[in-house]
């Protein structure tokens, strides 16, 4: 997981560098991935075992429109990510009259300190609304970081052909989440860039991206599983963000056994989609003790109805 600090001392707005997220273990084996590019598609072949151990193959075909669509519309300038500054001036116009009245320049003073506050706050929800338009968000007035509903919610319709190919051949009781964690669990481990194409991205691949790249790590993956086993309708798949990782959570019964987390009025089973030690509704110790502490905070992918 990735985000940046925002400092606000005074007037001077910084935005800091990068928090890391931890590392995980490649499984003992590797995903075998191969690509290739004809017109206006690229190809993307997968060969990976399932839970059952049996051998799995696709050939995803995805549009390079498609690509370029989630390239574009993702991720800041450097520009905006870098230290910036707001200069102001208090300019308080008195007479010599109201200069010999304490109250009178306390007051003058107040009003001059009120106008930079507005300046201040206006300047603050411009970049807020620009990073907002790019993808991204401030969580808090300290931390910027990838908005990962809606990343899910632009590429919907671009994973749909997707969804549906994973899906082709596989048993329809292991599928949707079974099938496509999986899959996931079995793309390589890899942190994605903090910058792709010129534009700051925090080290999240948006889904197809991510598809087409075949590698990730925890929040790049655990947001393609989210995209190939949530297609808007049926089960709910949320994502829980923790200090320094990022887990799916699988709409589920409330008998239903495993690690599971209640939020939105439900109960989700925890996947973990970083590496292929774990079934669904199986996790880390350390992660277990995080997510019964309250460290884990769900986000909606789904728009709330």
């Amino acid at each position: 997981m990735r985000s940046r600090l925002l400092l606000v001392p005074g007037f001077l707005l910084i935005i800091a560098a990068a928090a890391g997220s931890a590392p995980f273990g490649w499984a003992w084996w590797k995903m075998r991935p191969a690509t290739a590019k004809t017109g206006e598609s690229m190809f993307r072949e997968y060969a990976w075992k399932d839970f059952a151990g049996a051998q799995r193959n696709c050939r995803f075909e995805i549009s390079r429109a498609d690509l370029a669509a989630s390239e574009a519309e993702f991720g800041a300038d450097p520009d905006d990510m870098k230290p910036f500054e707001i200069r102001m001036e208090r300019q308080i116009t008195y007479t010599s009259e109201q200069a010999r009245d304490p109250q009178v320049m306390a007051r003058l003073k107040k009003q001059a300190q009120e106008e930079i506050d507005r300046q201040a706050k206006a300047a603050l929800e411009a970049r807020r609304n620009k990073l907002v338009s790019r993808g991204l968000v401030l969580i808090d007035e300290e931390h910027v970081t990838v908005d990962l509903g809606k990343l899910w919610r632009w590429n919907l319709k671009r994973m749909q052909p997707h969804v549906m190919r994973l899906a082709a051949g596989v048993n329809p009781k292991e599928w949707p989440a079974r099938a496509a964690l999986a899959f996931v669990q079995r793309i390589p481990y890899r942190k994605p860039p903090e910058e792709r194409a010129g534009r700051c991205i925090l080290g999240v691949l948006p889904p197809l991206e991510a598809l087409a790249a075949g590698y990730g790590d925890c929040d790049t993956k655990s947001l393609l599983f989210a995209s190939l086993a949530d297609n808007g309708r049926g089960p709910e798949i949320i994502l829980l963000r923790g200090p320094d990782h990022v887990v799916a959570g699988l709409e589920c019964g409330v008998k239903e056994t495993g690690m599971k987390v209640r939020a939105f009025g439900k109960w989700f089973l925890i996947c973990e989609c970083s590496d292929s030690t774990w079934l669904p509704g199986e996790v880390s110790t350390a992660i277990r003790k995080s997510l019964e502490s309250g460290l884990y905070k769900p986000i909606r992918l789904r728009k709330s109805s």
